[in-house]
Order: structure tokens, then C-alpha cells, then sequence
């Protein structure tokens, strides 16, 4: 045990999504939610380089947008994945926030080293709370979804 996480666990999960027992993990809806939650900061980069160009607002700072698209990716990618995925919402949407938060880590390292520390462990496990939520609603959306095919189709 490394801080209380078994190493050998997501090798487990790997070796029992691939080599037969029930999948655990879909990663067509890992890579979905992946997909989603990167094109959002794509996005906000956009519509903030617009704000900034806008008369009058030059002056205007780029942290609360930050700070919106930081809560709001691992949501999205979540809830993402956990509607592709249809079933065990709360894996999926801990994996695709630990990936998601680790490139954050990555690029804060890459272009900011000096503010490295603690406040990216924190960062890390809010990621990882609110891509299990968002998760679980992709997977209760997809579960709606179905109830109410389902109705359509019986009437």
C-alpha cells in the first residue's frame, strides 16, 4: 500500500476489463469524457482571448473563468463518460478526474513550477468528488433516458 492505494489495483482492473470477466472499465466512455472535459478549457480559452479583446473589459481578470472551467471539467467529463458508460458511475468518473487532474499537474509543472503545493492535493481530491458526481448523474441521465424509451415504446 502506497498512501493507503494498492498499486497493483488499476492493474487488476485493466487485466480484468481485457481478459475476460465482466468489464469493469469502458474506455470508448473514458475517452469520451476525456475528450469532453480537454475541449472545455479549449473553449473557455477562446471565449476569455474574446473577453480580453472586448473595449472596456481588458482589464478584467482570467481567474474566476479559470476557477469556473477547473469545477467544471471534471463535471462535464463525468458526467460524460458516466452517460456513455451507463453502469458503475463512480469508477468511471474517478478515473477520467485522476487522469484530467494529473494533466493539470503536469502543465502547472510544465508552466508554473513555482506555485507547486498542497493546494494541488486539495485540487486533486475535489476533481476526483466532482467527477464521481458527474458521473453519477451521466449515469442516472442515461438510466432516465432508457425509462423513458422504454414508456414511448410500450404506449
Amino acid at each position: 500500500m502506497l498512501f493507503g492505494i494498492n498499486p497493483l489495483g488499476f492493474y487488476y482492473i485493466l487485466k480484468q476489463s481485457f481478459f475476460g470477466g465482466g468489464i469493469i472499465m469502458q474506455f470508448r466512455a473514458l475517452l469520451k469524457g476525456l475528450i469532453g472535459g480537454l475541449s472545455l478549457p479549449v473553449l473557455a480559452s477562446l471565449v476569455i482571448a474574446a473577453w480580453f479583446y472586448l473595449p472596456g473589459y481588458g482589464t478584467l481578470k482570467a481567474a474566476p473563468f479559470l476557477l469556473i472551467m477547473a469545477i467544471l471539467m471534471p463535471l462535464v467529463a463525468g458526467g460524460i463518460t458516466g452517460f456513455a458508460a451507463g453502469r458503475r458511475g463512480i469508477y468511471h468518473g474517478v478515473v477520467v478526474s485522476t487522469i484530467l487532474w494529473l494533466l493539470f499537474v503536469l502543465l502547472v509543472i510544465w508552466l508554473a513550477p513555482q506555485i507547486i503545493g498542497a493546494w494541488l492535493l486539495l485540487a486533486g481530491g475535489i476533481a476526483l468528488f466532482l467527477g464521481s458526481i458527474g458521473s453519477l448523474c451521466g449515469v442516472n441521465l442515461k438510466y432516465q433516458k432508457n425509462l423513458r424509451e422504454q414508456k414511448s415504446e410500450e404506449s
